[in-house]
This record gives structure tokens, C-alpha cells and sequence, in this order.
């Protein structure tokens, strides 16, 4: 098999999956995995211990945390976090975050 055949067929089972992902409606889903995949590379052990859950949906990503210092830090800096969040995943999939 060719080199060129093979990258061929790369693509193609990359858009068969995302074909799947999104006929199952589990596209929101399947993003929020990658989310905390990156969240977990990006972020810091002691902000990570002091998160309670990550949601997605629809370009927001809505981060709960336990304490209300660390709440009024992490809205500081919620553009860093979309800029690095979006690095780590290769896309600009989170348009917005709301910590709460």
C-alpha cells in the first residue's frame, strides 16, 4: 500500500468516526472528554483538586470550584484559560467559560 493510499485512508476513518460521533448526538460529549483531558495538562494539581466538575456545552465550559478566592481568581484569568484550554485541544472549541 502506498504512502499517499494510507493517508488517504486515514482521513477517511478520521471523518467516519466524526460522522458516527455526530449521527449519535455525542459530539457535546466527546468534547467535554477532550476538555478534561486538556484541563488535567494545563492546569495546575492544586487548582484541579479545587474543582468540583467541568461541564460542555455548546462552546461554554462551566467550571465549579469549592472555594470562593479560587472562584474570583480563575474569573480573572478566563481568557488565559480559553487561550491555553483551546491550545492544548488544537481547536477553538470553548468560546466562553463561567466559573461558579
Amino acid at each position: 500500500m502506498s504512502e499517499k493510499t494510507n493517508m488517504h485512508n486515514i482521513s477517511s476513518v478520521g471523518q467516519l468516526i466524526n460522522k458516527l460521533i455526530d449521527s449519535y448526538k455525542l459530539r457535546s460529549r466527546y468534547e467535554e472528554v477532550k476538555i478534561i483531558t486538556a484541563w488535567e495538562s494545563v492546569i495546575p494539581k492544586a487548582i484541579q483538586n479545587r474543582t468540583r466538575s467541568l461541564k460542555f456545552n455548546n462552546g461554554v465550559l462551566v467550571i465549579n470550584v469549592t472555594s470562593a478566592p479560587l472562584r474570583q481568581e480563575l474569573t480573572s484569568m478566563v481568557e488565559e484559560l480559553i487561550l491555553k484550554l483551546n491550545e492544548e485541544l488544537g481547536s477553538q472549541v470553548i468560546q466562553q467559560i463561567e466559573i461558579r
